[in-house]
């Protein structure tokens, strides 16, 4: 009785969820062949704050993947949607995907980027990072590294390696905001 009783509460929640927010998924095939100037100017404020982070960009196949994501969300043109409505003033959630790395992207009404949360697994670490964290933490090993990029609109964006280290059958995290 309990488990039917949850069962119907936690299904009401959900339905009133996503009540201001339409969602769409891309992948980096998406090839839109009418991509106007008008939206890559809107974002391109977007484009210019993740270029700004030096340590990245030395990372060359982390470049190149988030580079092309980054590019096909800056340059995604939301009223091609078909749950795109232009008399309403809602936000579209988008998620670009390649591989284990994706983008959420949230748009407004007018295909500007709001809010972006960026996803990146299993990347190599800059070296002077790297050999930081190797010197803190001597027998360690690099298990699993994970480097996000929050980015708000009039915000400085948030760029985080989260790296989980072993030692035998420990293990620990640790979090490296730049």
């Amino acid at each position: 009785m309990k488990t039917c009783i949850l069962g119907l509460i936690f299904l009401g929640m959900t339905s009133l969820m996503s009540a201001q927010n339409d969602f769409a998924m891309v992948t980096p095939e998406y090839s839109h062949s009418e991509t106007s100037e008008k939206t890559a100017i809107k974002n391109g404020q977007y484009l210019s704050e993740m270029t700004l982070q030096p340590e990245a960009v030395r990372v060359t196949k982390l470049q190149s993947i988030a580079t092309k994501l980054q590019s096909i969300a800056a340059n995604y043109d939301i009223s091609a949607l078909s749950i795109y409505n232009a008399k309403t003033s809602q936000t579209y959630s988008v998620v670009f995907k390649s591989a284990e790395n994706y983008i959420i992207a949230i748009y407004d009404n007018d295909g500007t980027i709001i809010k972006c949360d960026e996803f990146y697994d299993n990347v190599r670490m800059p070296y002077e990072l790297s050999s930081g964290l190797a010197k803190e933490y001597p027998g360690w090993e690099f298990h699993k590294i994970h480097y996000t990029i929050d980015y708000a609109i009039n915000e400085t964006p948030n760029f985080v390696y989260e790296v989980i280290l072993k030692k035998g059958k420990t293990s620990k995290k640790v979090q490296i905001t730049l």
